[in-house]
Protein backbone atom coordinates (compact mmCIF):
# COMPACT_ATOMS: atom_id res chain seq x y z
CA UNK A 1 0.00 0.00 0.00
CA UNK A 2 0.82 3.66 -1.01
CA UNK A 3 1.24 5.68 2.20
CA UNK A 4 -0.04 9.15 1.50
CA UNK A 5 2.51 11.95 1.64
CA UNK A 6 2.45 15.56 1.43
CA UNK A 7 3.77 16.66 -1.91
CA UNK A 8 5.92 19.61 -2.15
CA UNK A 9 5.10 22.76 -2.52
CA UNK A 10 5.93 25.71 -4.69
CA UNK A 11 8.38 28.41 -3.23
CA UNK A 12 6.14 31.13 -1.68
CA UNK A 13 6.23 34.76 -2.38
CA UNK A 14 6.63 37.02 0.07
CA UNK A 15 2.66 37.55 1.49
CA UNK A 16 1.44 34.85 -0.99
CA UNK A 17 1.55 31.23 0.26
CA UNK A 18 1.06 28.58 -2.05
CA UNK A 19 -0.69 24.99 -0.97
CA UNK A 20 -0.03 21.65 -3.14
CA UNK A 21 -2.57 19.50 -4.25
CA UNK A 22 -1.53 17.25 -1.11
CA UNK A 23 -2.30 19.79 1.49
CA UNK A 24 -5.61 18.44 2.36
CA UNK A 25 -4.88 14.40 1.75
CA UNK A 26 -1.96 15.12 3.93
CA UNK A 27 -4.04 14.33 7.07
CA UNK A 28 -6.10 11.95 5.62
CA UNK A 29 -3.93 8.79 6.41
CA UNK A 30 -4.52 5.37 6.80
CA UNK A 31 -2.78 3.55 9.42
CA UNK A 32 0.31 1.96 7.81
CA UNK A 33 0.40 -1.21 6.52
CA UNK A 34 2.78 -4.28 6.86
CA UNK A 35 4.80 -5.94 3.92
CA UNK A 36 3.44 -9.41 4.49
CA UNK A 37 0.67 -10.62 6.27
CA UNK A 38 0.99 -12.21 9.66
CA UNK A 39 -1.10 -14.77 11.02
CA UNK A 40 -2.52 -13.13 14.62
CA UNK A 41 -1.61 -15.58 17.49
CA UNK A 42 -3.40 -17.93 18.02
CA UNK A 43 -5.59 -17.75 22.04
CA UNK A 44 -4.20 -19.60 24.17
CA UNK A 45 -6.52 -23.22 24.25
CA UNK A 46 -5.90 -24.28 27.94
CA UNK A 47 -7.60 -26.47 29.64
CA UNK A 48 -11.14 -26.41 29.12
CA UNK A 49 -12.85 -24.33 31.91
CA UNK A 50 -17.09 -24.86 33.00
CA UNK A 51 -16.71 -21.21 33.57
CA UNK A 52 -16.67 -18.97 32.56
CA UNK A 53 -17.57 -19.37 29.00
CA UNK A 54 -17.66 -16.61 25.91
CA UNK A 55 -20.54 -14.61 25.61
CA UNK A 56 -20.67 -15.55 21.88
CA UNK A 57 -19.35 -18.48 19.59
CA UNK A 58 -16.42 -18.25 16.81
CA UNK A 59 -19.72 -19.03 14.48
CA UNK A 60 -21.92 -15.85 15.44
CA UNK A 61 -19.14 -13.87 15.94
CA UNK A 62 -17.92 -14.55 12.29
CA UNK A 63 -21.54 -14.15 10.77
CA UNK A 64 -21.42 -10.45 13.10
CA UNK A 65 -18.49 -9.49 11.11
CA UNK A 66 -19.97 -10.38 7.76
CA UNK A 67 -22.92 -8.06 7.99
CA UNK A 68 -20.64 -5.50 9.04
CA UNK A 69 -18.96 -5.26 5.94
CA UNK A 70 -22.13 -5.76 3.90
CA UNK A 71 -23.36 -2.63 5.09
CA UNK A 72 -20.32 -0.82 5.11
CA UNK A 73 -19.77 -1.87 1.61
CA UNK A 74 -23.46 -1.34 0.25
CA UNK A 75 -23.14 2.47 2.32
CA UNK A 76 -20.27 3.42 1.01
CA UNK A 77 -21.30 2.71 -2.86
CA UNK A 78 -24.51 4.71 -2.44
CA UNK A 79 -22.64 6.87 -0.06
CA UNK A 80 -26.08 6.83 2.12
CA UNK A 81 -25.54 7.08 5.82
CA UNK A 82 -29.07 5.40 6.78
CA UNK A 83 -27.63 2.24 5.33
CA UNK A 84 -25.28 1.61 7.79
CA UNK A 85 -27.70 1.13 10.53
CA UNK A 86 -28.38 -1.61 12.25
CA UNK A 87 -24.74 -2.43 12.26
CA UNK A 88 -22.43 0.20 12.17
CA UNK A 89 -23.24 2.85 14.93
CA UNK A 90 -21.38 5.41 16.98
CA UNK A 91 -18.96 7.48 16.36
CA UNK A 92 -18.03 5.08 13.08
CA UNK A 93 -21.81 5.79 11.65
CA UNK A 94 -20.98 9.65 12.01
CA UNK A 95 -17.86 9.58 10.52
CA UNK A 96 -18.64 7.98 7.67
CA UNK A 97 -22.07 10.28 7.22
CA UNK A 98 -19.51 13.21 7.47
CA UNK A 99 -17.20 11.84 4.82
CA UNK A 100 -20.75 11.41 2.37
CA UNK A 101 -20.97 14.81 3.21
CA UNK A 102 -17.92 16.02 2.37
CA UNK A 103 -17.45 14.52 -0.65
CA UNK A 104 -21.00 15.42 -1.74
CA UNK A 105 -19.85 19.13 -1.44
CA UNK A 106 -17.39 18.75 -4.19
CA UNK A 107 -18.45 20.14 -7.86
CA UNK A 108 -16.13 17.30 -9.66
CA UNK A 109 -17.18 14.62 -7.16
CA UNK A 110 -15.87 11.39 -9.81
CA UNK A 111 -12.79 13.20 -9.89
CA UNK A 112 -12.68 13.89 -5.71
CA UNK A 113 -13.49 10.34 -4.79
CA UNK A 114 -10.01 9.56 -6.48
CA UNK A 115 -8.39 11.28 -3.53
CA UNK A 116 -10.59 9.76 -1.23
CA UNK A 117 -10.18 6.25 -1.70
CA UNK A 118 -7.88 6.08 1.79
CA UNK A 119 -10.88 7.11 3.87
CA UNK A 120 -12.91 3.82 2.82
CA UNK A 121 -11.14 1.03 4.48
CA UNK A 122 -13.28 -1.58 5.79
CA UNK A 123 -12.50 -4.27 7.58
CA UNK A 124 -13.01 -7.46 6.17
CA UNK A 125 -16.09 -10.16 6.10
CA UNK A 126 -13.92 -13.32 7.16
CA UNK A 127 -13.11 -13.50 10.99
CA UNK A 128 -9.83 -14.65 12.05
CA UNK A 129 -9.91 -14.90 16.05
CA UNK A 130 -11.41 -12.80 18.27
CA UNK A 131 -11.90 -12.21 21.76
CA UNK A 132 -14.68 -11.90 23.45
CA UNK A 133 -16.49 -11.09 27.09
CA UNK A 134 -17.55 -13.36 29.93
CA UNK A 135 -19.75 -11.23 31.55
CA UNK A 136 -23.37 -12.55 32.25
CA UNK A 137 -24.39 -8.83 32.38
CA UNK A 138 -25.14 -6.79 29.28
CA UNK A 139 -23.34 -5.05 27.53
CA UNK A 140 -21.31 -7.51 26.53
CA UNK A 141 -18.06 -6.81 23.84
CA UNK A 142 -15.98 -8.92 21.21
CA UNK A 143 -12.63 -7.48 19.40
CA UNK A 144 -12.90 -9.31 16.07
CA UNK A 145 -9.71 -9.84 14.10
CA UNK A 146 -9.82 -9.78 10.22
CA UNK A 147 -8.25 -8.65 6.91
CA UNK A 148 -9.59 -5.25 6.39
CA UNK A 149 -10.79 -3.89 3.06
CA UNK A 150 -9.26 -1.30 1.14
CA UNK A 151 -9.54 0.10 -1.99
CA UNK A 152 -9.59 -1.00 -5.41
CA UNK A 153 -5.79 -1.09 -6.38
CA UNK A 154 -4.78 -1.22 -2.50
CA UNK A 155 -3.47 -4.34 -0.65
CA UNK A 156 -4.56 -5.33 2.87
CA UNK A 157 -1.66 -7.45 4.47
CA UNK A 158 -2.63 -6.54 8.08
CA UNK A 159 -5.47 -7.09 10.44
CA UNK A 160 -8.14 -5.06 11.57
CA UNK A 161 -9.73 -4.98 15.26
CA UNK A 162 -12.79 -4.04 14.91
CA UNK A 163 -14.99 -3.54 18.42
CA UNK A 164 -18.15 -5.38 18.84
CA UNK A 165 -20.97 -4.39 21.64
CA UNK A 166 -24.15 -5.74 21.95
CA UNK A 167 -26.53 -3.81 24.19
CA UNK A 168 -29.10 -6.41 25.56
CA UNK A 169 -30.35 -9.90 24.60
CA UNK A 170 -32.87 -8.34 21.71
CA UNK A 171 -30.30 -6.47 20.25
CA UNK A 172 -27.84 -7.26 17.79
CA UNK A 173 -24.01 -6.76 18.12
CA UNK A 174 -23.17 -3.45 16.38
CA UNK A 175 -19.82 -1.36 15.97
CA UNK A 176 -18.60 2.04 16.65
CA UNK A 177 -15.07 1.34 15.28
CA UNK A 178 -12.25 -0.26 14.32
CA UNK A 179 -8.46 0.11 14.06
CA UNK A 180 -5.71 -1.33 11.07
CA UNK A 181 -2.52 -2.95 12.70
CA UNK A 182 0.22 -0.86 12.31
CA UNK A 183 3.55 -1.65 10.23
CA UNK A 184 5.60 -4.01 12.41
CA UNK A 185 3.68 -3.72 15.60
CA UNK A 186 2.93 -7.30 16.65
CA UNK A 187 -0.24 -7.94 18.54
CA UNK A 188 -0.01 -9.17 21.84
CA UNK A 189 0.48 -13.31 22.55
CA UNK A 190 -1.13 -13.57 25.64
CA UNK A 191 -4.62 -13.85 24.06
CA UNK A 192 -7.24 -15.03 26.17
CA UNK A 193 -8.04 -18.70 26.33
CA UNK A 194 -10.81 -19.28 23.39
CA UNK A 195 -12.83 -21.83 25.29
CA UNK A 196 -13.52 -19.39 28.19
CA UNK A 197 -13.18 -16.13 27.33
CA UNK A 198 -11.99 -12.28 28.63
CA UNK A 199 -12.55 -10.19 31.54
CA UNK A 200 -13.92 -6.76 30.29
CA UNK A 201 -12.28 -3.53 31.47
CA UNK A 202 -13.11 0.18 31.59
CA UNK A 203 -11.89 3.15 31.77
CA UNK A 204 -10.81 2.97 35.47
CA UNK A 205 -10.11 -0.73 35.50
CA UNK A 206 -7.03 -1.54 37.97
CA UNK A 207 -4.01 -4.43 37.66
CA UNK A 208 -2.46 -1.85 34.62
CA UNK A 209 0.31 -0.16 34.22
CA UNK A 210 -1.75 2.92 33.63
CA UNK A 211 -5.91 2.77 33.74
CA UNK A 212 -7.70 2.72 29.85
CA UNK A 213 -9.07 5.95 30.89
CA UNK A 214 -5.36 7.88 31.20
CA UNK A 215 -3.33 5.70 29.03
CA UNK A 216 -6.18 7.09 26.31
CA UNK A 217 -5.29 10.29 27.51
CA UNK A 218 -1.78 10.33 27.63
CA UNK A 219 -1.84 8.95 24.12
CA UNK A 220 -3.88 11.60 22.81
CA UNK A 221 -1.63 14.02 24.37
CA UNK A 222 1.46 12.86 22.75
CA UNK A 223 -0.44 13.14 19.55
CA UNK A 224 -0.67 16.82 20.02
CA UNK A 225 1.92 17.75 21.87
CA UNK A 226 5.13 15.31 20.89
CA UNK A 227 6.94 13.10 23.20
CA UNK A 228 6.91 16.19 26.12
CA UNK A 229 4.02 14.69 27.83
CA UNK A 230 5.46 11.41 28.36
CA UNK A 231 7.77 12.21 30.41
CA UNK A 232 8.10 8.80 31.77
CA UNK A 233 8.96 7.09 28.82
CA UNK A 234 5.66 5.25 28.98
CA UNK A 235 4.64 5.08 25.46
CA UNK A 236 6.29 3.10 22.92
CA UNK A 237 7.31 4.47 20.20
CA UNK A 238 4.84 3.79 17.00
CA UNK A 239 4.24 4.64 13.48
CA UNK A 240 0.63 6.10 13.59
CA UNK A 241 2.31 8.85 15.84
CA UNK A 242 5.73 9.13 13.71
CA UNK A 243 3.47 9.46 10.35
CA UNK A 244 0.76 12.21 12.15
CA UNK A 245 4.11 14.17 13.50
CA UNK A 246 5.85 13.41 9.79
CA UNK A 247 3.24 15.00 7.91
CA UNK A 248 2.39 17.97 10.05
CA UNK A 249 6.15 18.80 9.67
CA UNK A 250 6.78 18.09 6.05
CA UNK A 251 3.04 20.80 5.62
CA UNK A 252 5.03 23.40 7.97
CA UNK A 253 8.60 22.95 6.13
CA UNK A 254 6.29 23.13 2.69
CA UNK A 255 4.49 26.57 3.53
CA UNK A 256 6.81 28.42 5.34
CA UNK A 257 9.51 27.98 2.51
CA UNK A 258 10.75 31.76 1.24
CA UNK A 259 8.27 33.17 3.82
CA UNK A 260 9.53 35.90 6.43
CA UNK A 261 9.43 34.40 9.57
CA UNK A 262 6.64 36.90 10.95
CA UNK A 263 4.79 35.73 8.57
CA UNK A 264 4.95 32.27 8.31
CA UNK A 265 1.25 30.17 9.03
CA UNK A 266 1.07 27.77 11.80
CA UNK A 267 -0.24 24.29 11.49
CA UNK A 268 -1.33 22.53 14.80
CA UNK A 269 -3.16 19.10 15.52
CA UNK A 270 -4.79 18.84 19.14
CA UNK A 271 -6.83 15.30 20.03
CA UNK A 272 -9.66 14.50 22.26
CA UNK A 273 -10.48 11.21 23.57
CA UNK A 274 -14.08 9.59 23.10
CA UNK A 275 -14.48 8.09 26.17
CA UNK A 276 -17.98 6.84 25.72
CA UNK A 277 -15.66 4.41 23.03
CA UNK A 278 -14.24 2.44 24.85
CA UNK A 279 -13.91 -1.65 24.87
CA UNK A 280 -11.59 -3.52 26.70
CA UNK A 281 -10.26 -7.23 27.43
CA UNK A 282 -8.06 -8.57 29.33
CA UNK A 283 -5.43 -10.99 28.42
CA UNK A 284 -4.10 -13.55 29.94
CA UNK A 285 -1.06 -12.37 31.08
CA UNK A 286 -2.95 -9.53 33.50
CA UNK A 287 -2.42 -7.00 29.99
CA UNK A 288 -5.34 -5.55 28.55
CA UNK A 289 -6.08 -4.16 24.92
CA UNK A 290 -8.24 -1.45 24.70
CA UNK A 291 -9.76 0.26 21.53
CA UNK A 292 -11.35 4.08 21.77
CA UNK A 293 -11.42 6.82 19.48
CA UNK A 294 -10.39 9.96 18.78
CA UNK A 295 -11.66 13.40 17.21
CA UNK A 296 -8.82 15.77 15.98
CA UNK A 297 -8.70 19.01 14.82
CA UNK A 298 -6.18 20.25 12.63
CA UNK A 299 -5.72 24.22 12.07
CA UNK A 300 -3.48 26.09 9.80
CA UNK A 301 -3.64 29.62 10.81
CA UNK A 302 -2.38 32.29 8.18
CA UNK A 303 -0.94 35.05 9.55
CA UNK A 304 -2.19 39.14 8.77
CA UNK A 305 -1.87 40.23 5.76
CA UNK A 306 -0.97 37.08 3.93
CA UNK A 307 -3.05 35.01 1.47
CA UNK A 308 -3.29 31.37 0.73
CA UNK A 309 -4.22 30.20 -2.20
CA UNK A 310 -4.95 27.09 -4.33
CA UNK A 311 -4.89 25.70 -7.37
CA UNK A 312 -7.74 25.07 -9.79
CA UNK A 313 -7.59 21.24 -9.05
CA UNK A 314 -6.47 21.02 -5.92
CA UNK A 315 -9.50 19.44 -3.45
CA UNK A 316 -9.78 22.21 -1.12
CA UNK A 317 -10.78 24.26 -4.08
CA UNK A 318 -13.17 21.69 -5.19
CA UNK A 319 -14.77 21.28 -1.12
CA UNK A 320 -14.32 24.92 -0.39
CA UNK A 321 -15.57 26.73 -3.88
CA UNK A 322 -12.40 28.73 -3.28
CA UNK A 323 -9.01 29.23 -4.47
CA UNK A 324 -7.78 31.98 -1.50
CA UNK A 325 -7.90 31.92 2.00
CA UNK A 326 -6.56 34.48 4.23
CA UNK A 327 -7.91 33.54 8.00
CA UNK A 328 -7.31 29.63 8.39
CA UNK A 329 -8.05 26.16 7.27
CA UNK A 330 -9.26 23.76 9.46
CA UNK A 331 -9.73 20.03 9.10
CA UNK A 332 -11.35 17.79 11.76
CA UNK A 333 -10.50 13.79 11.79
CA UNK A 334 -12.15 10.99 13.69
CA UNK A 335 -9.23 7.87 14.44
CA UNK A 336 -9.86 4.64 15.90
CA UNK A 337 -7.28 3.34 17.78
CA UNK A 338 -6.67 -0.14 19.79
CA UNK A 339 -3.62 -0.19 22.48
CA UNK A 340 -2.34 -3.00 24.71
CA UNK A 341 -1.45 -1.73 28.29
CA UNK A 342 0.26 -3.95 30.27
CA UNK A 343 -0.12 -5.66 33.56
CA UNK A 344 0.65 -3.18 36.78
CA UNK A 345 4.05 -3.83 37.80
CA UNK A 346 5.32 -4.45 34.40
CA UNK A 347 8.75 -3.18 32.96
CA UNK A 348 6.97 -3.00 29.00
CA UNK A 349 5.76 0.26 27.91
CA UNK A 350 1.74 0.73 27.03
CA UNK A 351 1.95 -0.14 23.33
CA UNK A 352 -0.15 1.35 20.28
CA UNK A 353 -1.10 -1.49 17.76
CA UNK A 354 -3.91 -0.08 15.78
CA UNK A 355 -4.99 2.74 14.46
CA UNK A 356 -7.34 4.08 11.46
CA UNK A 357 -8.26 7.74 10.66
CA UNK A 358 -10.96 9.35 8.33
CA UNK A 359 -11.80 12.89 7.82
CA UNK A 360 -14.63 14.29 8.26
CA UNK A 361 -14.31 18.05 7.85
CA UNK A 362 -12.65 20.83 5.75
CA UNK A 363 -13.10 24.69 6.49
CA UNK A 364 -11.55 27.67 5.92
CA UNK A 365 -12.25 31.26 5.67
Amino acid sequence: MTRPTPRALPALSRRRLVGGAGALLAGGLLAACAEEPGTPPAPSTGTESATPTPNTTEEQLTAFVTAVNDQLTEADEERDAELLAPRVVGSAATFREDLYELIGRAENEEDFEDNWNQEFSRPGPTLYTALTSTSAEFPRVAIALSTPEVAEGEDSTVFSFLALRQEDARSPYTTWGWAQQMDGVEIPEKLPNALTGSEPVGLEAEGLLMTPKDALALYAKVLSDGNGPDSEDQLAPNPYQDTVHDQIQAERASLNEDVEEDEAPTVKEVYEVVEDDLLGLRLEDGGAIVMSTFTSTRTLTIRADATLSYDEENPITDVLGTRELTDELVRTYGTTVALYIPAEGSDAQIQPIAATRIITGVEGS
